[in-house]
């Protein structure tokens, strides 16, 4: 075994190794590169943002539901139910699920006022 001075290796083992001439080595033809994939195009930029936040939702699922999660089961500081906040995330989350309800053609039905119409019965004679 060669006993060689720190630093000194390096030295010794490139002087034992012939550098190659470069414009000798042969690497053969080379390849052409593939073509880029096409990408569909996209009317506008909204369509583009809007795929591109839905890649992030998925993305996201767990995180998303634990908001919602959380907001069905709201507090008050007290510790009281925030009845306000999770009816909102409930209805939030019913939309976004079913969609928004859908507006009929023909006018709302007036509820009537039972207490009202107590009220009257008792006052007559």
């Amino acid at each position: 075994m060669e006993r060689v001075e720190f630093g000194n290796g390096l030295r010794s083992h490139i002087a034992r190794e012939p550098e190659p001439d470069l414009a000798e080595v042969s690497l053969g033809p080379v390849p052409k590169p593939e073509p880029a994939p096409e990408i569909a195009p996209q009317s506008t930029s909204a369509e583009w943002v809007r795929d591109l936040l839905r890649e992030r939702v998925g993305e996201q699922a767990e995180r998303i539901w634990a908001v919602f999660d959380d907001a069905l089961r709201a507090t008050h500081a007290d510790g009281r139910p925030d009845h306000t906040l999770r009816l909102r995330a409930a209805w939030a989350l019913l939309a976004e699920v079913y969609g928004p309800p859908a507006l009929s053609a023909e006018p709302p039905v007036a509820s009537s006022d039972e207490l009202a119409e107590l009220r009257r019965a008792k006052a007559l004679p």
